[in-house]
C-alpha cells in the first residue's frame, strides 16, 4: 500500500510504502520525517483538524487554503495509536503505579505461594482460635464502635461525634422531660426513631384544624404537649444515643465492675457530660483502643506484619496481653480471653525459630524476584533509548507497584 504525504512540516512532498499484515519499521536520521509520518498518519485518520493545521510549514502560514497539508491513500485504516514521548508522560509515566496488578505479575510466584502457605501454617493456631471463639472479632467491631463513638476531634472528644450528640446533653430516653412521660411507650420502644420522625413530619397538619390529623380527635388541650416532642427531640440525637447505648450494653462485661457503674452513670445522665466524666471516658477509650490493636494485629498476623521484625520471638511477645495495665477492663470476662488469646500465642512461640527462618526466605525470594524483572525491564528501556528506570517498590508493606521513573 503507497501513502503520499504532501506540505507536512518539512515534507513538502513524499511517498512511503506500508505492507498489510506485517510490522513497517521505517528509521532514518533525525529530521528526516519519521515523526512528521506518524503525526500525519493520526491527524487524518482520526479526522483531526487542530492536529491537520499543526502540520502545516511555517513558510505557508498566511496561505493555507492553497498550500493544506495532504496525506494520501490512508483510507484503508480505521483507527490508529500512536507510542512515543508525549504517549509516556500522558498514559505510563505515573506516580502510583505503571502496570495494574504488579504484585501478581512480578512478585507472586508458585514458589512465593508455597512459603506462604508455610508461613500460615506456622500461624495456624491463631486463626483456629478466632475461628471458633467468634466473639472475640465481635469485641474488636464493637470496641471500634465504642472508639467511633467519639467522633474526630484533636482533644479525642468531638460535640458532633456520636457519644456527644447522644448523651452529651442529658439521656432524654431515660429521663423523659415533665410532661411527655405519656409518650414513654414510643420513646423507649425500638422504633422510637421513626416515632419521631414521623411526630415531626407530621408537626405542620396540626396547623390545619384542631383535630389529631390521624384519628381526627380534638387536640385544643393536648397540641401544646405534642409540639413539645420536636423541641425536646430530635432524630438524629436519638438514633445516636440508641446506637451508643447498645454499644456500652455489649461491652459491660468487660468493663471492672467500678468502671461498669460510672458508666452507667455517665450513659444515663439528665443535664449532660460533665469534663470530669469526658476526661474519664477518654481514659477508657485509650485503653480500649490498645486492646483492640492488639487483638486486631493477632488476628490479622502474617508474613507482611513479621517480616521487618529482627526477631520473631521479641516480635509474638508484644501481642501478648497483660491485663494489669488495662485497669478499666480487668474483669472476669476479660481475663478469660486475654488467657485464650496469650495460651495461643504460647504455642506460635514455640514455633518462632522455624517461622523466623520461612519469613528470611520468602524475603529472600522477593529480593532475588524484583532485582531481576527490573533489571531485565530497565536494560530494554536503555537499548530502546528511553530516558526512563521501572522501580518495583513495596507500598503499606502489603502491596508492590511497578513505577516508572525518569533519569
Amino acid at each position: 500500500m503507497q501513502l503520499k504525504i504532501k506540505n507536512c512540516n518539512n515534507i513538502e512532498n513524499g511517498e512511503f510504502d506500508i505492507t498489510e499484515g506485517r510490522l513497517n519499521i521505517k528509521y532514518a536520521i533525525n529530521g528526516t520525517g519519521k515523526s512528521t509520518i506518524s503525526k500525519a498518519i493520526e491527524a487524518f485518520v482520526t479526522n483531526d483538524q487542530e492536529k491537520k493545521n499543526l502540520l502545516l510549514p511555517f513558510k505557508y502560514y498566511g496561505v493555507e487554503e492553497e498550500n493544506s497539508p495532504e496525506l494520501i491513500g490512508y483510507d484503508q485504516f480505521k483507527k490508529v495509536s500512536v507510542f512515543n514521548e508525549k504517549y509516556i508522560e500522558d498514559y505510563v509515566y505515573q506516580q502510583n503505579e505503571l502496570i495494574k496488578n504488579s504484585f501478581e505479575i512480578f512478585v507472586k510466584s508458585p514458589d512465593y505461594d508455597t512459603h506462604i502457605k508455610e508461613i500460615e501454617k506456622l500461624l495456624e493456631s491463631i486463626n483456629i482460635t478466632f475461628q471458633n471463639h467468634p466473639e472475640l472479632e465481635e469485641l474488636i467491631k464493637v470496641f471500634q464502635q465504642f472508639i467511633d463513638g467519639f467522633g474526630k476531634a484533636k482533644s479525642g472528644y468531638s460535640a458532633a461525634g456520636a457519644i456527644g450528640k447522644g448523651i452529651g446533653k442529658g439521656n432524654k430516653l431515660d429521663n423523659i422531660p415533665v410532661g411527655l412521660e405519656v409518650y414513654e411507650p414510643y420513646l423507649k420502644n425500638n422504633d422510637n426513631v421513626k416515632w419521631i420522625k414521623w411526630q415531626l413530619e407530621g408537626k405542620h397538619y396540626l396547623d390545619m384544624a384542631e383535630q389529631c390529623p390521624y384519628c381526627s380527635g380534638s387536640i385544643k388541650e393536648t397540641k401544646e404537649t405534642i409540639l413539645k416532642v420536636s423541641e425536646e427531640y430530635d432524630a438524629k440525637a436519638v438514633e445516636q444515643l440508641t446506637k451508643m447505648l447498645e454499644v456500652f450494653k455489649e461491652l459491660m462485661p468487660y468493663f471492672t465492675n467500678e468502671t461498669a457503674v460510672k458508666i452507667e452513670e455517665i450513659t444515663k445522665n439528665v443535664s449532660g457530660i460533665t469534663n470530669t466524666q469526658k476526661n474519664y471516658l477518654l481514659e477508657i477509650k485509650a485503653q480500649a483502643d490498645s486492646f483492640m490493636q492488639q487483638l486486631y494485629g493477632l488476628k490479622k498476623m502474617g508474613f507482611h506484619s513479621l517480616k521487618n521484625a529482627e526477631k520473631i520471638a521479641d516480635e509474638l511477645k508484644k501481642y501478648k496481653i497483660d491485663l494489669s495495665y488495662y485497669s478499666h477492663l480487668n474483669s472476669e470476662l476479660s481475663n478469660e480471653k486475654v488467657e485464650l488469646i496469650n495460651k495461643t500465642l504460647d504455642e506460635v512461640l514455640e514455633k518462632a525459630g522455624k517461622l523466623q527462618g520461612e519469613i528470611a526466605q520468602q524475603k529472600k525470594l522477593i529480593k532475588k524476584t524484583i532485582e531481576m524483572y527490573s533489571s531485565e525491564i530497565n536494560e530494554f528501556l536503555y537499548y530502546a533509548g528511553y530516558k526512563y528506570q521501572v522501580a518495583i517498590e513495596e507500598e503499606n508493606t502489603t502491596d508492590y507497584h511497578l513505577v516508572l521513573k525518569q533519569y
